[in-house]
């Protein structure tokens, strides 16, 4: 293994350390065991240069890439730096993708433990939340 740049952490409380040799199934058999309850949201983030995952374990991570749900129905965001919008410190953007045939538009995607009710996913429409 090379040296760590990215962590992948779980709801479960788990997390692996991924560097520049991490293959796609390290990624994608993650994403594929999403449950809806017990697994149900996975975080990807960089390290900062120089640390490592044990220095910023428990902190708070300022721009990061997340799914949470299930494997057949998820939503997936993307929280990054507001660059040029000088009142908005960081925009979060919910992450869609278009399809044929008649599926719905809003997908219902029940998160359990959180404060919000479930979430909606409007696979075209990657409107950006602005936070402060």
């Amino acid at each position: 293994m090379g040296v760590p740049t990215h962590v992948m952490q779980f709801s479960s409380g788990g997390a692996a350390v991924k560097d520049g040799g991490s293959s796609l199934l390290q990624f994608v058999s993650p994403l594929r065991q999403l449950d809806g309850a017990e697994r149900w949201f996975i975080t990807f983030y960089a390290l900062p240069e120089g640390r490592s995952f044990e220095e910023v374990r428990g902190q708070a991570t300022e721009q990061f890439l997340q799914a949470a749900g299930r494997s057949d129905a998820m939503t997936v965001e993307i929280r990054k730096l507001a660059a040029g919008q000088s009142r908005v410190g960081w925009v979060r953007y919910t992450v869609g993708h278009e399809h044929d045939g008649t599926l719905p538009l809003d997908v219902a995607i029940p998160l359990p433990t959180t404060s919000r009710p479930d979430t909606r996913c409007a696979p075209s429409r990657g409107t950006p939340q602005t936070e402060t």
